[in-house]
């Protein structure tokens, strides 16, 4: 699964600042790190991608925004649930003169992001 979030500037002067955290940590322009892309759309907007999330990704994400001596934040929490991949099961029957074959796959799955 996947999760994309932007922030944009509605209002402001120029020159603006965008800078995105999570748990209180920078997370730079442009850097990959643990998978997190950050993006500059413009002077106003930022966008902050997960392309695969998980567990890791758990946590506080915050758009600061600083334009002279105006700031202003929004913080969001991410919490992200996975459920255990659940195992294969293979069973055979025999019914009389004819065989029955029964086949059961349950694949994993991830919980929606909240």
């Amino acid at each position: 699964m996947r999760t994309m979030v932007v922030c944009t500037v509605l209002a402001g002067e120029s020159p603006i600042n965008i800078l995105w955290l999570k748990d209180s940590m920078p997370l730079l322009h442009s850097e990959h790190r643990d998978g997190i892309h950050v993006t500059n759309l413009g002077e106003f907007a930022s966008s902050l991608t997960i392309p695969s999330v998980s567990r890791y990704h758990a946590g506080n994400y915050t758009c600061l925004v600083a334009s002279g001596a105006a700031q202003a934040s929004y913080t969001a929490v991410m919490n992200v649930k996975e459920l255990q991949s659940a195992a294969i099961h293979q069973s055979f029957k025999k019914i009389r003169r004819s065989q029955a074959f029964i086949e059961l796959k349950f694949l994993s799955f991830k919980a929606p992001i909240t």
